[in-house]
């Protein structure tokens, strides 16, 4: 079996845009749109559209102590429960962090609103 992954490290975002740009050329600042073609070329990537699934509400989360794998609870838009099984689960938020601010020289002399990416609502 071959692992896509060998490091944790590959999960940093850095990481995932250098490994996209090897195919892409993208600027150094992405739009949102890009954003959203950078992460379908990813999940195209990695074969992952198989395991995306939307209007999908988590319940819980277990452990299956046969195998040491995972049980996830889920209810589907329709309220139909299903239970998935994995070896391996990622809780990937972000709303748990705390926002990371680049070098922005001038930042304190700008007299409009700052906000990190984390706090922008529609």
């Amino acid at each position: 079996m071959t692992l896509i992954y060998t490091y944790q490290k590959y999960h940093h975002p850095l990481f995932i845009i250098h490994l996209l740009t090897l195919w892409i050329d993208w600027p150094q600042y992405l739009a949102g749109s890009q954003v959203a073609e950078l992460l379908q070329a990813y999940a195209t990537k990695f074969q992952l559209h198989q395991y995306i699934q939307f209007n999908t509400t988590i319940r819980v989360i277990l452990r299956d102590d046969a195998d040491a794998g995972w049980n996830v609870h889920v209810a589907k838009e329709n309220d139909k429960d299903e239970v998935l099984h994995f070896d391996k689960v990622v809780l990937g938020t972000g709303s748990d962090t705390l926002p990371v601010w680049p070098q922005m020289p001038g930042r304190d002399k700008f007299m409009g609103t700052v906000m990190h990416g984390q706090n922008y609502k529609l």
